[in-house]
């Protein structure tokens, strides 16, 4: 019964860790992500200001083509930014235990019958119905 008890506490800690971390993640990819939207605002003002002075004949095209490159180089970094916070979110709804649900029944039928004969329990033992896809799949569009 203690090992059962340190194996729980140990599933509870781990849990709660991947919690804390997901949510540490999520926290600064934030971060990250709002320091890089501000850097792309700034390159495409020095973008805009290298294409003035172009125009004006102040300097020549590569200083265009460089700001071009950097403001590029901004947008594809706040992607990636970006992309890793949807990650850390997704991440922190499964360490909280949202959203997945298994195949296998939750109980087995050995133990529902065992169950159901000690204790009345309605419908709690019955098996959740199996969602269905918000989309339909590939094999079930018919086309007219």
């Amino acid at each position: 019964m203690q090992q059962l008890i340190e194996v729980y506490r140990d599933k509870v800690r781990q849990a709660a860790r991947e919690a804390d971390d997901a949510a540490g993640g999520l926290i600064k990819s934030l971060e990250r992500e709002r320091i890089l939207g501000e850097a792309e605002v700034a390159a495409k003002r020095s973008l805009v200001l290298a294409s003035a002075q172009y125009r004006e004949g102040y300097s020549d095209f590569q200083r265009v083509l460089d700001a071009q490159r950097a403001l590029l180089e901004q947008q594809d970094n706040y992607l990636v930014a970006r992309s890793n916070a949807v990650s850390n979110v997704i991440a922190l709804y499964k360490a909280l235990g949202g959203g997945w649900s298994s195949a296998q029944p939750m109980v087995d039928p050995a133990t529902r019958r065992q169950m159901q004969a000690r204790t009345d329990w309605g419908d709690l033992l019955d098996e959740p119905a199996v969602a269905q896809p918000a989309f339909p799949q590939p094999d079930e569009v018919k086309t007219p």
